[in-house]
C-alpha cells in the first residue's frame, strides 16, 4: 500500500514540473518567450509559498525577475545567459531535494541563488531589495473587500474538492470549480497589488490543472489541498 504524499513531497513534484517547464522554455533555439517564463515562475513561486518554503519562493521570484527584463529589453538572450539560467534550473532542483532536512547551509545556499537571479535580470541589491519590500500605498477599500470575499470563496472551493477527492477520486467537478472560482481574481487590474496572491493563485491553478488531467489522484493530495484551503487564501 502507497504511503499518502507529505507536503513536502507534493512541493517537489509541483517544483520539478515547473522546473522542467523552464528548461523546456530556455531551451528554445529563437530564445524564451517572456510571458511563458513569467507565469512559469510564478506558479513555481506559488508553489513554494503554499509549501512554506518562502526562500525558495524568493528564488522563484529571481526567474519571475528574469523574464520581466527580458520582456522590458533589459537583458539580452545570448548564450551566457541561457548557460547561466540553466545552472539556475539546477541549483534550484538540489535545493528542492533539501527541503525535508533543511537547514541554515541550505537557506545561506538559496539566498545565493536569489541574488545570482536579481544580477542576471539587471537588478543591484538595493533595487533588488526595494522590489521584494515595496507595497501599494493606497488601495481603495472596495477592492480589498472584493479580494478578501473572493479569496475566501476561493479557499471555500478548494476546500470542498479536496473532500470531493477524498469521497470520489473520479469527480472532477469540484476541481473545474476551482478553476472557474478564481478567474474574478484572476482578471483583477489591481491583482500585482496583493502579492504574493498573484503567485499563490497560479500554484493552485497549476496544482488543480494537473489532477483534471490525472486518471487518479495521489495519495493524500486531498490533505494537501485542505491545508492549501487554509493558506492559501485566508
Amino acid at each position: 500500500m502507497s504511503n499518502p504524499l507529505g507536503p513536502a513531497a507534493f512541493f517537489a513534484l509541483e517544483a520539478g514540473e515547473c522546473l522542467d517547464r523552464l528548461d523546456r522554455i530556455f531551451s528554445t533555439p529563437q530564445g524564451p518567450l517572456p510571458e511563458e517564463l513569467i507565469r512559469t515562475a510564478r506558479a513555481l513561486r506559488g508553489s513554494a509559498l503554499m509549501a512554506n518554503q518562502p526562500q525558495l519562493a524568493r528564488a522563484a521570484a529571481g526567474f519571475e525577475a528574469l523574464g520581466r527584463a527580458l520582456r522590458d529589453r533589459k537583458r539580452s538572450w545570448d548564450a551566457a545567459t541561457r548557460e547561466q539560467a540553466g545552472q539556475s534550473i539546477e541549483e534550484f532542483r538540489l535545493l528542492v531535494r533539501r527541503v525535508p532536512e533543511w537547514q541554515e547551509p541550505d537557506a545561506s545556499r538559496a539566498a545565493r541563488l536569489t541574488a545570482h537571479l536579481e544580477s542576471l535580470a539587471g537588478q543591484g541589491p538595493a533595487e533588488a531589495a526595494r522590489l521584494r519590500s515595496a507595497a501599494p500605498a493606497d488601495l481603495q477599500t472596495g477592492v480589498r473587500a472584493f479580494v478578501a470575499r473572493e479569496g475566501a470563496l476561493i479557499a471555500s472551493a478548494l476546500d470542498r474538492a479536496a473532500r470531493s477527492v477524498r469521497a470520489e477520486p473520479d469527480d472532477r467537478e469540484p476541481l473545474y470549480m476551482v478553476l472557474r472560482r478564481m478567474q474574478s481574481l484572476q482578471g483583477l487590474a489591481e491583482l500585482p497589488d496583493f502579492p504574493p496572491l498573484p503567485e499563490i493563485l497560479d500554484g493552485i491553478e497549476l496544482a488543480v490543472g494537473d489532477l483534471t488531467r490525472m486518471h487518479a489522484p495521489p495519495p493524500g493530495v486531498d490533505t494537501v489541498m485542505e491545508a492549501g484551503a487554509a493558506r492559501a487564501c485566508g
